[in-house]
């Protein structure tokens, strides 16, 4: 994809699609706005997001969509976004998808993620963030949201995050996530504030 185009799929199926590099299924890149309802995303593999990558000044928005089995050898099994990039997910799963860092969703920069009543269950990170990894001035909202089963090996069972940001979990349910290093549930560094309201949190562990 080149510039200035909007994408729109719905009722779509993504089924195991790959790239040597980046979005095994859909790679969109400087002023992108990409749409999907309905759609199901499964086994699509990449080195960055293993079904989709997005890079500065990209929309991305999953209504009723499902990613499941997607895998990356490096940053966010599902989907990876770089500098300028605004996601929001709506009734959304993400089922088993693996990463090193982000086994769901791995995102750098100047970030805005929405959850909206979506879950995230059993994705994994060899390193850090279980579903989710931002770093760098992220603004994160999760309202309704399931994190369930996800591990890392190193931090942040279902979440870790860096570098300047802001966190907002709403009546979200965290279950029997797991990390290998710190934060059972969510680790955070340098600057990161978090706010918990009406959350749940049962089973989580943590090394320390």
């Amino acid at each position: 994809m080149g510039d200035r185009v909007t994408s729109i799929n719905t009722d779509c199926t993504f089924l195991d699609n790959s790239a040597s590099e980046s979005g095994g299924a859909i790679s969109g890149r400087y002023g992108i706005e990409v749409i999907n309802i309905g759609t199901i995303i499964i086994g699509n593999t990449a080195q960055l997001g293993g079904a989709f990558y997005f890079l500065q000044f990209v929309i991305i928005i999953n209504t009723d969509c499902s990613f499941k089995d997607n895998s990356a050898t490096n940053l966010g099994g599902a989907i990876y976004g770089n500098s300028v990039v605004e996601i929001k997910n709506s009734g959304t799963g993400f089922i088993n998808n693996i990463g090193l860092y982000g086994g769901a969703i791995c995102m750098v920069r100047l970030i805005t993620c929405i959850n909206i009543d979506s879950s995230f269950q059993s994705n994994s990170a060899s390193i850090k963030g279980g579903a989710i990894n931002m770093e760098s001035h992220v603004d994160v909202i999760n309202n309704g949201s399931r994190f369930i089963n996800n591990t890392a090996g190193g931090s942040g069972g279902a979440i870790w995050s860096s570098e300047r940001g802001k966190y907002i979990n709403i009546g979200c349910f965290f279950f029997n996530n797991n990390a290998g290093g710190d934060g059972g549930v969510m680790a955070f560094w340098q600057g990161i504030n978090c706010t918990n309201i009406n959350c749940n949190f049962t089973k989580n562990t943590g090394m320390f």
